[in-house]
């Protein structure tokens, strides 16, 4: 009896969590303004001049990261950075290079954890987060417990 309860207590702890994000191998995706996993159907990542491209698409959306370099730890994301994302949704673009105009001080933020960026086996893996403006500073959206899991690294245009 007491090795049931602990058990049933082990799986309520665990039916708890709302993390709810999916994993799979390879993967790119991230709790979209906190409403649901936003997850790409298709992804890569090009390396040129040491900046690493992670580019994500579902649908008509698009997810863009942009990293300066090839270096593995955390690169900040503001309006004067050189790191930044990007997401495209219904239309509109939104950015952590734009800043909020409402008059309240927005500032678009957020990071980029690079954790691996394997050259044998050809894939980058990390984590982000950031809160992103339009153009005009009116509106935003925001990403948070972002996963960039073993996403291939493939040769870039000419």
């Amino acid at each position: 009896m007491k090795r049931l309860l602990i058990s049933l207590g082990i799986l309520l702890v665990f039916a708890g969590c709302k993390d709810n994000l999916l994993f799979s191998d390879p993967s790119l995706q991230g709790r979209l303004n906190d409403e649901y996993v936003w997850r790409a159907t298709s992804f890569s990542a090009t390396v040129v001049s040491d900046t690493i491209t992670v580019i994500g698409y579902r649908g008509n959306n698009v997810l863009l990261i942009k990293i300066p370099a090839t270096a593995i730890g955390d690169y900040g994301l503001n309006s004067n950075s050189i790191a930044s994302i990007g997401f495209v949704q219904d239309g509109m673009t939104y950015s952590t290079l734009n800043n909020g105009s409402n008059g309240l001080g927005e500032k678009s933020d957020g990071n980029i954890d690079l954790k691996e960026y394997n050259t044998e086996e050809k894939y980058i893996a990390g984590e982000f987060w950031f809160t992103g403006y339009s153009v005009d500073g009116t509106s935003s959206v925001n990403f948070n417990i972002g996963r960039i899991f073993r996403v291939p690294i493939v040769p870039s245009a000419p």
